[in-house]
């Protein structure tokens, strides 16, 4: 549960990590995991936060599979 606050925590230039994680090539794979394993709850959260962000994301290679994710599982 504390990894899904700390990915939905907001840094200092007030980005979420969540975001970043997407865009990288390796820490998407565990946005991914994630989306898997956490509680319905936890996974409500998550995607809540994804949907914004699916425009600018579009442009990104690796956010691509989540997004896929995002609009036919969730």
């Amino acid at each position: 549960a504390w990894i899904v606050q700390e990915m939905l925590t907001p840094g200092a230039d007030g980005a979420l990590p969540l975001a970043a994680m997407i865009k990288d090539q390796y820490a998407n794979y565990v946005v991914q995991k994630i989306l898997d394993l956490v509680s319905d709850e936890q996974r409500a959260l998550l995607l809540d936060a994804i949907r914004p962000l699916i425009p600018s994301l579009k442009r990104f290679a690796y956010a691509k599979h989540i997004i896929a994710r995002v609009e036919q599982k969730y």
